[in-house]
């Protein structure tokens, strides 16, 4: 009984949009575009989510970042990696012109900490839309080192900012056991002092080069950001 009354309360939260349009960017990234009315005018910080019902019959939440948000007519830009059999994919890549859409949020994924000494971001394709929504937000004179990584050459995420980091390519390699992400994190000069680092993705490899900051670096925890958004065999990890 109690999950039916949960579900009740998201759906009174949730908005209303449109999808008004759909390009694929490489042959596992989608461009959706949605109008979304009630957020005309809203002023959105980078690095937000929102928890597209990906289910017109019923009601599944899947989470995708924000790449881009138009404050005067309310349209998003969500860039959806179609991977898998799950709900999630199976919406973006059936997903066309003038589909009605329900979400919740937008809402904050991770917080650009200003005037840090650096920054260091760190993630898989999926991070990769939230990583950018941040580097766009840092001045370009601002230190930025890093790494993505992704299958192979042509599945980059496209991004041309000031800060474009370097991506990393793991072949057939799975993300959550590929060992490319942290081996490369663990070969950069880190400067003196500490700057902030944002990890994202795969939870695992997060969770590993967050342990080589601490633990091998002495950088504080506050220090460092993670943000796991899936690992094998779990959902709902946003």
């Amino acid at each position: 009984m109690i999950q039916p009354l949960v579900q009740t309360a998201r759906r009174i939260l949730l908005r209303s949009g449109s999808i008004i349009a759909v390009q694929d960017l490489t042959p596992r990234m989608r461009h959706i575009r949605i109008s979304v009315p009630s957020l005309i005018s809203s002023q959105l910080p980078p690095s937000q989510h929102v928890r597209i019902n990906a289910k017109a019959d019923g009601f599944t939440l899947r989470t995708y970042s924000i790449r881009g948000f138009n404050s005067e007519d309310g349209t998003i830009d969500l860039y959806t990696l179609l991977h898998g059999e799950g709900p999630g994919s199976q919406w973006a890549s059936a997903v066309r012109v003038g589909d009605q859409v329900e979400l919740l949020g937008p809402k904050s994924t991770l917080a650009v900490i200003p005037d840090a000494p650096y920054y260091l971001f760190a993630g898989e394709e999926t991070a990769a839309v939230a990583i950018h929504s941040m580097l766009e937000a840092l001045p370009e004179q601002t230190t930025v080192i890093g790494y993505l990584e992704t299958t192979l050459p042509g599945e980059e995420i496209p991004y041309t900012g000031a800060h474009a980091l370097p991506w990393l390519y793991r072949k057939d390699a799975a993300a959550a056991t590929s060992a490319i992400l942290i081996e490369a994190v663990r070969a950069l000069t880190l400067p003196e002092p500490a700057g902030v680092a944002y990890l994202a993705g795969e939870a695992r490899t997060c969770q590993a080069i967050r342990a080589y900051l601490l633990k091998e670096k002495n950088w504080p925890r506050t220090a460092i950001r993670v943000k796991p958004f899936w690992t094998p065999g779990k959902t709902g990890l946003d």
